[in-house]
Formats: structure tokens, sequence, C-alpha cells
């Protein structure tokens, strides 16, 4: 974090290469044929990713910085042919870690072409689930399909309490989140809890 000697400013982020299952179908992206023909691979067995969680201690640089420098950063990794970007979510941390996933993957789509981008993780039970649905639709949009949306359940008290949930819930809370959200991104009205969505 903060700036090297060069005087470029990075953000904290981490790179990561993990195994995948390669017969779980993705969709194919723009280039990724011509990559592979000019490879002569038809699966690529390892997924390069890079991941923030976009962390920004008092000591470090100031947080506008380190945004302007993630998103230039995963420019770059764009360019570079890394899979996916992952982008994390706590609340009610010192540091400032990252709350919104979404809106920072919304940036980053408009940045980058290719990559992926992976909330890792969306903690849904905290959010309004119609609102969920939402946001996520118009990040596939904004990305041309490129959204992988990872959801967790949470575990940190102050999360919860912050959001005025309750933790013991919050495994209710996801499975309700689960079924709503592939309801909901049918298309079709639906009815939920007593409201029409």
């Amino acid at each position: 974090r903060g700036s090297d000697d060069d005087g470029v400013i990075r953000p904290h982020g981490t790179v990561s290469c993990s195994s995948f299952d390669a017969s779980i179908a993705r969709p194919e992206l723009p280039g990724q044929r011509r990559r592979q023909q000019r490879s002569g691979a038809t699966e690529n067995p390892v997924e390069l990713t890079i991941t923030y969680d976009m962390r920004a201690p008092a000591f470090g640089a100031p947080r506008n910085a380190l945004f302007q420098a993630a998103l230039d950063q995963v420019a770059w990794a764009d360019e570079l042919g890394f899979d996916v970007v992952g982008l994390g979510e706590h609340h009610c941390s010192d540091d400032g870690y990252n709350p919104s996933p979404l809106p920072l993957a919304w940036a980053m789509a408009a940045r980058t072409q290719r990559i992926r981008l992976r909330t890792s993780v969306l903690l849904a039970p905290l959010y309004d689930l119609v609102k969920l649905a939402e946001d996520a639709a118009i990040t596939q949009i904004i990305s041309n399909g490129r959204l992988l949306l990872g959801i967790g359940a949470g575990y940190r008290p102050c999360e919860f309490e912050s959001f005025n949930r309750r933790l013991q819930d919050r495994w209710q809370a996801m499975g309700e989140a689960c079924a709503f959200l592939r309801q909901a991104w049918t298309g079709e009205p639906f009815a939920w809890q007593g409201r029409t969505c």
C-alpha cells in the first residue's frame, strides 16, 4: 500500500492462481477464442485472479488515490489476460475495507473489456433483495455479462448490528437470497413475502 520508491501509488491487493473445474461452462468472452487458437489450448487449467479489498489505513495513501490506482491496475490486468478480478466486502472496518463491491465493479467494467468481475464475497443477508437483484442485473448489463456474483452469509457481529440484522438469521437469509435472486432474474413478475416484485 502507499507509494514505493518510484512514486507510484499501489492499492492493497493480492494476485492468486487457483484451479477450477473446466467442465463448468463459461461464456466465451471477446478475444478468448483467438487466445486459445494462438496457444493451441482449448481449456485453461488455471484461473489468474487479482483481488482488491481497498483497505486504506491512516498511514497509507489517500483513498481516492488507491481507487484510481486500482482502476488503472485492473485495466492493466485485463490487457495482460487476467481472468478474474475479485472484490471483497466488509463493513465497520477501521481501515476502510470496501463496503460496496458492485459500484466498484461498475467502474472496473467501464475500464476493461474481458476480465470477469467476481464479488468474493458480497454479504447477501445485509441487502434489500430487490435492490441487490437490480444492482447485479445492471452490473451484468454494464459489463456485458462478466459479473460472477459470489455471495456469502457474513460472520462479523458488528456488520449485522449496523444493518439491524440478526447474525443468527444469516443462513436463513442466505437461502432466501438465493431463491429470490434466481426468481428475480427470470424477468417475470412474482410475489415475495407479501409484495409484488
